[in-house]
């Protein structure tokens, strides 16, 4: 029966991840940010469930946005950084903070220039020079350091506050 309960909050979380992805394929300016609160499923399917839930909710609302959605931008944002993060930020948690902010800046960067190789592949984009390529990746490390303690601070705060309130924890006991 747990696993069962288990299965449905993970559906439920994918599917929430789904609609913020929706969201932010509608209004184009959200996109960043609508892509960054889809993670929070992934957060809380981390958290309360297990990391092998958390990567079930990412590749599940990773696809259906691929598929259902009108503008890809928010869904590929989602699919190269910003869904799979929180498994990687948890699984990172209890290492040396120097390794642990060594391996998310190497996988930020990476990341990004999947995107950004992505991007000028598929659209062929030509205005990705040299120049501006460094300056979206100095720009784009300073976002992720500021997400990432913004991100922590949102993690204490649904664990301390949050957690209790939706009693979710009780559902599995």
């Amino acid at each position: 029966m747990k696993n069962i309960k288990k299965l449905v909050l993970a559906s439920i979380l994918a599917s929430l991840a789904t609609v913020f992805l929706i969201v932010g394929s509608v209004f184009e300016i959200l996109d960043l940010t609508i892509s960054a609160i889809a993670s929070f499923a992934v957060i809380i399917s981390v958290i309360e469930l297990k990391p092998k839930y958390g990567f079930g909710v990412f590749v599940v609302s990773s696809v259906l946005g691929l598929i259902f959605m009108p503008t890809r931008t928010a869904p590929l944002y989602y699919v190269f950084f910003l869904g799979w993060y929180p498994i990687l930020k948890y699984a990172l948690a209890k290492t040396n903070r120097f390794v642990s902010w060594v391996v998310k800046l190497s996988a930020f960067n990476t990341g990004g220039a999947l995107l950004i190789i992505f991007f000028k592949s598929l659209f062929g984009i030509k205005a990705f020079t040299a120049p501006l390529v460094l300056g979206l990746l100095v720009c784009g490390n300073v976002f992720f350091v500021v997400y990432d303690l913004a991100l922590s601070g949102i993690i204490m705060l649904y664990i301390v506050k949050f957690r209790k309130m939706l009693g979710l924890g009780k559902l599995f006991k």
